[in-house]
């Protein structure tokens, strides 16, 4: 997959584009990518169009993923062609009209545009799927407009996922992703708390600009260097063993008693156990931890957990 961070290229291929933030890759994202799929023709290439926020825009709320993860996601779904526009001055005052003609027709030879009902481009937002459908004819090219895909009764947002991630409800937020909620990064060495009690952890810290989960204990699922286990996962402070200010995340892997210090990991939030809290002593912590574990091992062979990787 090919990526661009520019919209000053040249493409020569034509393009099914489609377009939208896909700031979490959910199934509402998911979605406009296969109605894309369906129209491509031979020779043409599908291209993912999102906008890439200034910083301080993006770190004033809260990512779902991250950049790698986005890229990783779009790739999976089928993109050949994965294109971050930068939010510049410029960008934000081209108009519609210009934006249409100038970016999506004539730099990125776009055939077909595929877009959301609420879908925004140019100066004011002025650009919608309205303003698309109206003058696909007369410009030469195909649209198709998808409705919101929906997850009990309501739309699936990122809004909506990132409620439920903070609430704790990852379940839920799973479903709406379609895959299970990812927080990677390299296993950093701990206080070896957890191994004096007969639970060894894989710390990682949360990656930033990532949503933090509701603080307490989750069944989780584990990846390191291609090989992957069931655990639980605690995310929080650890008021028991410190006054840590950042959170972070700590990971009991059930059969697994390998060093992965200084290794990519990759931890998945499955459904939540209980919230985090302070304990009286290591004693009392690893008695609560071995009834999260029977907890956790119950729901698992209980084949209650079949969402994907990312």
């Amino acid at each position: 997959m090919r990526i661009i961070s520019e919209i000053n290229v040249q493409l020569t291929e034509p393009t099914v584009i489609t377009i939208g933030k896909f700031d979490g890759f959910h199934l509402g994202h998911a979605e406009l990518i296969r109605v894309a799929k369906e129209h491509l023709r031979p020779g043409e290439k599908l291209l993912v169009f999102t906008f890439l926020l200034p910083e301080a825009r993006r770190n004033a709320q809260m990512s779902l993923l991250t950049r790698d993860e986005k890229i990783a996601q779009a790739k999976r779904l089928g993109a050949d062609i994965y294109l971050e526009c930068p939010f510049t001055e410029e960008v934000r005052r081209m108009e519609a009209m210009t934006f249409l003609r100038e970016v999506l027709l004539s730099r990125l030879n776009m055939s077909h545009i595929v877009a959301g009902t609420d879908c925004s481009f140019g100066h004011m937002g002025a650009g919608n799927a309205d303003l698309l459908k109206e003058h696909a004819d007369g410009l030469g090219y195909g649209v198709s407009v998808v409705d919101k895909v929906r997850f009990e009764g309501e739309a699936i947002s990122s809004t909506r996922i990132r409620a439920a991630i903070e609430a704790g409800q990852l379940r839920q937020a799973d479903a709406m992703l379609g895959f299970a909620y990812p927080l990677s990064g390299t296993v950093l060495h701990g206080h070896r708390n957890g191994h004096r009690i007969g639970f060894p952890t894989v710390n990682l810290a949360i990656p930033a600009g990532k949503i933090v989960p509701r603080y307490g204990v989750y069944v989780s699922r584990v990846t390191i260097d291609g090989r992957c286990w069931y655990g639980m996962s605690n995310v929080g402070k650890k008021p028991t063993v410190s006054g840590h200010e950042q959170p972070n995340i700590e990971t009991h892997l059930f059969d697994a008693d390998d060093d992965f210090y200084g290794r990519e990991a990759t931890v998945e939030l499955l459904d939540f156990l209980r919230p985090e809290r302070a304990f009286s002593s290591l004693a009392v912590l690893g008695e609560q931890l071995a009834a999260d574990r029977a907890e956790a091992l119950d729901r698992i062979g209980r084949g209650c957990y079949n969402v994907t990787s990312l």
